[in-house]
């Protein structure tokens, strides 16, 4: 458990509370007073209700950690306000639906972790080649369909991508992979 602040303001900016499985309920928390709050760590609690949609209101998070958190239902769309948003971590969850485009397509994100949930659909359109991406972990869901080949080009960034344990196809983009092995570190590192 820590409690970050800023030394010039005073304004709490980080909150860690991991691993105390305590519920998280109330959306009317003193948590959403936190208005500059960067950075939020709940993981290994239980959160509950429509705490879930509110987190889209601390627009200043840079990271967001909701691991092992019991969520259930679809990722909320409202997550795409938090536009200084680098990291966001949503695993091990019951999370269900198809990953929303306005994640994916993130200006600022760079990490994204959505494994051990119950996300469908196909592989997501990550949009223009200048995502930031760097590391997206989106194994153990039930993902379906093909891996565009143009993964490669449009995650110009990406050092990690990891998708087993998904109904993926092996298509061209794992054969353009394996075929030009002088690539970058980070091209080699795309599918562990």
């Amino acid at each position: 458990e820590s409690l970050a602040t800023d030394h010039t303001t005073g304004f709490v900016t980080g909150v860690e509370i991991w691993n105390l499985r305590v519920q998280v309920s109330d959306p009317n928390s003193s948590l959403f007073q936190l208005s500059h709050l960067q950075n939020l760590d709940l993981s290994g609690n239980l959160v509950i209700g429509a705490i879930l949609s509110r987190l889209s209101e601390l627009t200043d998070l840079t990271k967001l950690s909701l691991s092992d958190c019991s969520l259930i239902g679809p990722i909320p769309e409202s997550f795409k306000q938090l536009s200084n948003l680098t990291y966001l971590d949503l695993s091990r969850n019951r999370l269900s639906g198809e990953i929303p485009r306005g994640i994916v397509k993130h200006p600022n994100l760079q990490t994204l972790i959505l494994c051990g949930n119950k996300l469908i659909g196909s592989f997501p359109d990550f949009g223009n080649e200048f995502s930031p991406l760097v590391d997206v972990d989106l194994s153990d869901n039930m993902l379906d369909g093909e891996i565009p080949p143009s993964i490669i080009r449009k995650l110009s960034h990406l050092e990690v991508l990891d998708i087993q344990l998904n109904r993926f196809v092996q298509g061209t983009a794992f054969s353009a992979h394996r075929n030009n092995q002088n690539q970058s570190r980070t091209k080699r590192n795309l599918y562990r």
